[in-house]
């Protein structure tokens, strides 16, 4: 009997048990700490996230060692590295390394994601080496060691941290966002893969939410994979398709109820099935996902070795923390900003950001000129940019109307050097019966500071108090991608001038990027007209500059060079400063381009027209002041000037 029981306790010792897939190990002994701030703590189930089976099962498997991620944010993918991070602590250890965008960024998630699982996850509570509850050098902010590996959190943009020690697993985070040059001396994920090559199960895990079209790394990444959809199914016909925001023919998915104003209601959003036309509700979503029902990940292109997971073109309508609803209303708000639309097609959509700039030529700008002997009816204002040269000042009188649709109408150069008075008055006199010329009450001017600035300013001084009513802003182009069409003056920084910054290659996507491919007619909003009698020459400046690649704070980016040094721009300049301008009054100062929205007509049809173009920049429409005496105006507080003389 006792020979028996020895033999059963030694055959069990030498069965060699199977070991777990990752997703049946985070629903097991997976945990969400409540301490982190995520707002779901507690047990992990994949229940809450069915696609996140697949994608656990292979960052955690032996059989795929480089997998790449293309995701919308909200969508999981942070909190499936960490329980694949636990997974590798408590069944397979070994060094891994993570690599965030900085440094800031890999001891923030160390902090407040990884000792917080590590304190409250029970199957992985005491496994870091540690004196006690004092921290040693086996438990710092950057590293943790434990039985049978290590875990370390690097900065990309540091190369001796990546070069620094061979590691079986490599995690980059979030990789569209890092440097692609790590202080001159590479990849910084080429730098990290390479110290895995020396184990034959290595793991090369790479995500993030996508950037802009042509310099992603991910997508590019992405398009080497398998590329795998994941594809839920219709709970009506039983169809299998992946989520879609929309389809090649432009037909969008999400479709919405109007109210009596014609207005989209965001919370009547359904989903449209390609195959059944059916609508279906957002209450279904979770049965549409379910692996049960038929759901699955499909990949492209089996049998490329990469694993690759591109959750674009609506990943984020799989996401359990945000609605149908919530993300029309961030589609509506993106409208009317085109630093939110780039928020809505990467973040939301998980697509990248893709702005048109192939060159536009003169003759096709020539061929949509309009004859406008005075502005159209419909125009509600008139801004006029300056810019300064060394023998001349330039002016540019733009009509504007609803939903930021412009008409560029006069370019006019006034020679004389700019620091005689007598330029200045001749500019003047000119900017002052503009209004009587077009028809259009002025509303704004701005100048560039960047030549003559004391002169400059001091004019800019004593037109705002010769035209009263009327914004007078200095400005100062701010090239670079990435930056805001125009910011106002810092409050914390004491400066002699206030200066507001105009984001130039910003501003030239919206307009070289749209605004000049809308076509003319019929124009719309967005569209910019040109008048026919504006000078030839004026056209060879505003198509003087094209996309071009360059480093950028250590990345590729595409901003808008001359194609050749020796030519002029001042009219492009002049176009970038004149949107800048009606931007900053209707978003800052409550200038209203548009009349009160009409009731829809009774018999108005209920099948809503498409949105614009994700995929393309949008120029933001007006921002509705609120209700006072006037439109043009918001009520000023005891004391305070008025809006067009507040800076």
């Amino acid at each position: 009997m006792l020979l028996s029981r020895a033999a059963l306790l030694a055959a069990e010792l030498l069965t060699v048990q199977p070991r777990p897939t990752g997703s049946e190990w985070a629903n097991t002994h997976g945990w969400i700490a409540r301490s982190s701030g995520a707002s779901e703590g507690g047990r992990y189930s994949t229940d809450r996230t069915p696609y996140m089976r697949e994608i656990l099962d292979v960052m955690c498997d032996e059989v795929h060692q480089d997998v790449v991620f293309n995701k919308p944010a909200q969508i999981g993918f942070t909190e499936a590295i960490n329980q694949s991070i636990g997974y590798s602590m408590a069944v397979d250890p070994s060094g891994i390394l993570v690599i965030q965008p900085n440094i800031n960024l890999a001891k923030a998630w160390m902090k407040e994601r990884i000792d917080p699982m590590l304190a409250e996850n029970p199957a992985l509570r005491g496994l870091i080496r540690s004196e006690g509850r004092r921290r040693s050098s086996d438990d710092t902010m950057q590293r943790k060691m434990f039985r049978g590996g290590w875990l370390v959190g690097v900065g990309a943009n540091a190369p001796g941290d990546l070069r620094s020690r061979a590691a079986r697993k490599v995690y980059g985070d979030e990789r569209s966002g890092w440097t692609l040059d790590a202080r001159n001396q590479g990849d910084p994920w080429g730098l990290s893969a390479e110290r895995t090559e020396t184990f034959w199960n290595a793991k090369r895990i790479q995500g993030s939410t996508p950037g802009e079209r042509g310099t992603c790394p991910i997508t590019a990444a992405v398009a080497l994979s398998d590329r795998r959809r994941y594809h839920v199914v219709c709970p009506h016909c039983g169809h299998r398709e992946p989520f879609s925001w929309r389809d090649p023919d432009k037909t969008y998915r999400i479709v919405c109820d109007r109210d009596a104003a014609n207005q989209l209601i965001p919370e009547t959003a359904h989903y449209l099935c390609r195959a059944c036309g059916v609508l279906i509700p957002e209450s279904e979503k979770m049965r549409m996902m379910d692996p049960a029902r038929g759901a699955q990940w499909i990949p492209e292109h089996p049998g490329r070795p990469m694993a690759g997971f591109d959750m674009g073109n609506g990943g984020g309508l799989m996401s359990p923390w945000r609605s149908w609803a919530r993300i029309m209303h961030l589609w509506l708000e993106a409208q009317r900003d085109p630093e939110k639309l780039k928020v809505f097609v990467t973040h939301v959509l998980g697509d990248p950001y893709y702005v048109e700039r192939d060159r536009i030529e003169v003759h096709t700008l020539e061929a949509r000129a309009e004859v406008l002997p005075t502005a159209p009816e419909r125009a509600k204002a008139l801004a006029i940019s300056v810019d300064v040269q060394g023998d001349r000042v330039e002016t540019l009188e733009c009509a504007w109307a609803a939903r930021m649709e412009g008409w560029v109408l006069q370019w006019e150069q006034h020679f004389g050097h700019p620091q005689e008075s007598d330029t200045w008055e001749r500019v003047f006199q000119h900017i002052a019966s503009s209004s009587a010329r077009w028809g259009v009450p002025l509303r704004g001017i701005a100048a560039d500071t960047q030549y003559a600035t004391d002169t400059v300013w001091s004019n800019l001084a004593r037109w705002r108090e010769r035209l009263r009513g009327v914004l007078v802003l200095g400005v100062r182009g701010e090239g670079g991608p990435g930056r805001a069409l125009i910011t106002p003056p810092p409050k914390d920084v004491t400066r002699r001038y206030p200066v507001w910054g105009v984001g130039t290659d910003t501003a030239k996507d919206v307009i070289l990027g749209h605004a000049l491919r809308v076509p003319i007619p019929p124009g719309g909003p967005g569209a910019l007209h040109l008048n026919k009698s504006l000078d030839p020459v004026f056209y060879h400046q505003v198509t003087s500059e094209s996309p071009m690649p360059v480093s950028w704070g250590g990345r590729t980016a595409m901003v808008w060079r001359k194609r050749d040094d020796k030519a002029a721009n001042e009219g492009l300049d002049l176009i970038v400063y004149n949107l800048a301008l009606i931007t900053a009054a209707v978003t800052r100062f409550g200038l209203r381009l548009d009349d009160p929205p009409e009731a829809a007509p009774a018999n108005a049809t209920d099948d809503p027209p498409p949105p614009p173009d994700p995929g393309l920049v949008q120029v933001p429409p007006t921002i509705v002041p609120p209700a006072g005496p006037s439109r043009l105006t918001r009520p000023a507080r005891p004391g305070q000037k008025p809006w067009a003389t507040r800076w």
